[in-house]
């Protein structure tokens, strides 16, 4: 694990956080965006080993334990990364 990263959830976070970047942030289709955000809650289980409602627990506005796509892709886009690297005293 690199050395900036204090923990493996703040990587698997900051994985998210590019894997939304790179690919939602370009879908313009909003049944493809939500495929690709469902898919990517099914490989937090599968291959992370992670709920992803869990892992991302501090972006559930409404305090129901669930992530909401838009909720979430706000303060992802805006702020997740800033607050990895704040964390990790780069």
């Amino acid at each position: 694990m690199p050395e900036s990263i204090m923990d493996v959830p703040s990587l698997k976070r900051l994985w998210i956080h590019e894997v939304l970047r790179v690919y939602y942030d370009r879908l313009i289709d909003d049944e493809d965006r939500s495929w690709l955000y469902e898919s990517l809650q099914e490989i937090c289980t599968a291959r992370l080993e992670e709920d992803f409602h869990e892992l991302l627990i501090r972006l559930d506005t409404d305090g129901d334990g669930v992530v909401k796509q838009l909720s979430t892709l706000k303060i992802l886009s805006s702020s997740l990364l800033l607050n990895l690297l704040l964390k990790a005293n780069i």
